[in-house]
This record gives C-alpha cells, sequence and structure tokens, in this order.
C-alpha cells in the first residue's frame, strides 16, 4: 500500500464465518433442477435392473439349452445301447441261415453310423460339457441319472390388470426420464426471470492479533446481487424449446415403452398357447411311434418280419422325441 508517497506494509487479522453464495429460489430454478436430477438417478436405477433382470433371462435361456442337449445326450446313449442288442441276434441268425447278410449289414450300418454321432449334441454341434470328464457310450456303462421334465409355466390369471406392465424397469426408467424432462423445462423458464444471489459474513477483525478478541472488532458483510437475463434472452428462449422437443421425445420414448410391452406379452401368450398345444401334439405322436417302434420289434423277435421294419420304425421314434426334447425350451424362452 501507499500513504504520503511512501510504500508500506499493512496486517489484517479476520476471523469470520460467511456465506460466499446463496441464490433466493423464487421462481424455482434450483428446484426443478433437483428434481431432474433426482429422476435421472432414479432412471439409471431402473436401467440397471433391467440390465440384472435380462443377465437372469441369458443365464436361464442358457440352463434350458444344456439341460436340453444333456437330455438329447442321454437319448443318444439309450439308442446307442439298443442298436447293439439286434446285432449278436441277427448275426446269429445269419450264421444259422435264416436273416439275410442285407439285414446284417442295415444292423451293423445303423450302429457305426450312430456311434461316432451320438456325443454331437448342442449349439455347432459341440458335445456337451460335463464335470465328471468325456462321457462314454451307454454301451460301456449304465445309463445317467434322468433328466427332470420341464414344466409348464403358471397360467396367467383370468382378469389380471394391464397396469402390471407399468411395473416393468424399462417403463419406469422411461417414466423417470419424462418427469426429468419436465422439471428441465421449469429450470430452463425460470432462467429467464431475474436471479438474486446473497453474499454474507459476519465475524471479527483486527490490525494486531493481540486485540483481535478484544472489543469494537466485530465485523459484518451483506451484498446482494441480482442478475437480469437481458442480453441473452433470446439463448434462454432457446434453452427452453430445446428442453420442450426434449420432453416431446421422452413422451414418444415412454408411448413407444408402452407398446413394445403390450406387444411382447400379446406375442408371448400367443406363442405360449402354441407351443402347448405343439408339446402335446408331440406327446402323441412321440407315444404312438414308440409302440409302432415296439410291435416291429416284438414282432421281429418271433420271426414273423425283418429288421427293416424295425430300423423305419426307430428311426421315426427317435426323429419325433428329438423334436419333443426341443420344444419346451423354446417355450420357456419366451418368458
Amino acid at each position: 500500500m501507499a500513504r504520503d508517497g511512501e510504500a508500506y506494509t499493512s496486517t489484517q487479522y479476520t476471523v469470520a464465518l460467511g456465506v460466499a453464495g446463496w441464490e433466493l429460489d423464487l421462481f424455482g430454478r434450483i428446484r426443478s433442477l433437483k428434481a431432474s436430477a433426482l429422476e435421472q438417478y432414479l432412471a439409471t436405477e431402473q436401467a440397471a435392473l433391467a440390465t440384472r433382470l435380462s443377465l437372469v433371462a441369458a443365464v436361464a435361456q442358457a440352463c434350458l439349452t444344456r439341460a436340453a442337449d444333456t437330455e438329447n445326450l442321454r437319448l443318444a446313449e439309450r439308442r446307442c445301447r439298443r442298436s447293439s442288442r439286434p446285432l449278436a441276434l441277427i448275426q446269429k441268425s445269419r450264421d444259422l441261415g435264416i436273416a439275410s447278410d442285407l439285414e446284417l449289414n442295415q444292423v451293423r450300418s445303423q450302429v457305426e453310423a450312430r456311434a461316432p454321432t451320438w456325443p454331437l449334441h448342442g449349439p455347432g454341434g459341440r458335445r456337451p460339457e460335463h464335470p465328471a470328464g468325456p462321457r462314454r457310450c451307454a454301451c460301456q456303462r449304465g445309463l445317467p441319472a434322468r433328466q427332470p421334465r420341464f414344466h409348464d409355466a403358471a397360467a396367467i390369471s383370468a382378469g389380471l390388470s394391464s397396469e402390471v406392465l407399468l411395473r416393468r424397469p424399462d417403463i419406469l426408467a422411461a417414466e423417470h426420464q419424462l418427469r426429468s424432462a419436465n422439471a428441465d423445462i421449469g429450470a430452463a423458464r425460470a432462467a429467464l426471470f431475474p436471479r438474486i444471489a446473497l453474499t454474507m459474513g459476519v465475524g471479527i477483525s483486527s490490525a494486531e492479533l493481540s486485540s483481535l478478541f478484544g472489543g469494537g472488532t466485530g465485523m459484518w458483510s451483506f451484498v446482494p446481487q441480482i442478475t437480469q437475463p437481458i442480453f441473452n434472452s433470446g439463448a434462454l428462449k432457446a434453452k427452453v424449446r430445446v428442453s420442450e422437443l426434449e420432453r416431446d421425445m421422452a413422451v414418444a420414448t415412454y408411448e413407444k415403452g408402452i407398446q413394445v410391452a403390450f406387444a411382447e406379452v400379446s406375442n408371448a401368450l400367443t406363442l405360449r398357447q402354441t407351443l402347448v398345444s405343439q408339446r402335446e401334439a408331440q406327446e402323441a405322436l412321440v407315444q404312438a411311434l414308440e409302440a409302432t417302434y415296439r410291435l416291429y420289434d416284438a414282432r421281429f423277435r418271433a420271426g414273423l418280419d425283418g429288421y427293416l421294419g424295425v430300423l423305419v420304425a426307430q428311426q421315426a421314434f427317435i426323429s419325433a422325441q428329438k423334436a419333443l426334447v426341443g420344444v419346451p425350451a423354446v417355450r420357456t424362452a419366451t418368458w
């Protein structure tokens, strides 16, 4: 500092408590920003829940696919054992002159064709992994424990309100985004009005540290500030328009989410009914083809027919069994 043309150093000791800046929220700008931030957080929370549900659904689908592959593996092992049994019988019949070389070669080709292909079940022809190591054919060991049956999903009770769809995480996230967009409009409109900020402070001040806490050292300050948007009102109005357009986009997203939810539920209900009917028809077909196969096998063992009829009936029975295994996994995956 300078006094009487001479420089000197001045020391001031101050202890104060104050507010650097406090805005009076007369027009709701801060309240709107707070509401917008809260809705954004809630939308993120619902998006995280939707992601977790998608992960659970993907894991469930993978488990169903693995179970279907394991069931196909079990069926293949049983077919391998069934094909090996008549081979010895045909060989003896052929040695006795009862069966022909054609019948013997037919049975042998079936056994040889199934031996290298029965492990190749699963996506891309890969064999399902098993913690116990490579599986052996059922001809060499006993069959594994039978896999549990697939059960139909619980039926939807009649009269259930469609309002339950509003609890879906994706719809709740879109709803929070819409609320956040509405709050942004309120904040943008409030920015068009004057803003009043206050700076306040109270404490003690002294040029000497020894007398800082003595009498007559009190001090206070109060500085109000009013900001009136004059030259940037055009930019603020444009922000209001942008916020309104974002609100309209959020409304469209919310409506689209509800429409998608209704479409997915409707398609799932229709598909479920179709697949339940398909399951029942396929089960009836499997039972009929199994009975046919057993009759052909019994007639062959009794010496009434050749083994060609047994092979044809067995192939039809196998195809029906494989189709039956695939139906439950598809049905459950839609839910």
